[in-house]
């Protein structure tokens, strides 16, 4: 996705990548990108990088570290499903590895699309969960998603709403802090590097 905006002689757009992009409204020339995200790497050589190229740094809102405590789905409280265009098995990012997942998640066609996918978890009776990590695969740094959503569901209300947003993030361990009172289930939604695909290879929940 992208948001547009115009003013003067540039027309500014702010993109799902991370990055904001300026151009000459006449021509449609490249002028600047600043690059908002950590995860994308000057190391990966495109057009754009040729230009001028301001890199924001930012505090990631997830942490790096992975919490004490008993993983919910190792000990059968939870149980952990995946959205539909998800290619590989659901029981790979319950078992402990965190580098055995050597094929993404995404089918070429459906990650050029950016086709949301989503992780759902599903607790056995009303849980308070304190957090939630999500682990990606030290071999693909390029997939490592820079922005996230962790969703809950509200059984009152019979939707999902927010719990946290990981934004600038920079991998490989995001752990989502919450204070989740006798939930019965979680989303985790990654964002942005869809092209890249997923080789999520972990996640846990205490």
């Amino acid at each position: 996705p992208a948001y547009l905006g115009a003013k003067d002689d540039r027309i500014y757009a702010a993109c799902g990548d991370g990055i904001v992009r300026a151009f000459d409204a006449e021509n449609g020339r490249s002028i600047w990108t600043l690059d908002c995200s950590a995860a994308l790497k000057d190391s990966k050589p495109s057009p754009e990088n040729a230009r001028t190229v301001i890199q924001a740094s930012r505090r990631s809102t997830a942490s790096s570290k992975i919490p004490a405590g008993e993983n919910l789905l190792r000990n059968g409280k939870a149980s952990l499903k995946l959205s539909e265009k998800i290619l590989i098995d659901a029981a790979l990012l319950t078992n402990g590895k965190r580098d055995d997942v050597v094929t993404p998640w995404l089918a070429p066609e459906d990650a050029v699309a950016g086709r949301k996918v989503y992780v759902e978890i599903e607790f056995a009776q009303p849980t308070d969960v304190r957090s939630l990590s999500v682990i990606e695969s030290a071999k693909h740094p390029e997939s490592w998603p820079s922005v996230s959503r962790v969703q809950v569901w509200d059984d009152e209300k019979q939707a999902w709403k927010t719990a946290a947003r990981g934004v600038f993030l920079i991998g490989p361990v995001n752990t989502y802090t919450l204070d989740l009172k006798a939930i019965t289930k979680l989303r985790y939604v990654p964002w942005s590097g869809y092209r890249e695909n997923f080789y999520t290879s972990e996640i846990e929940v205490r």
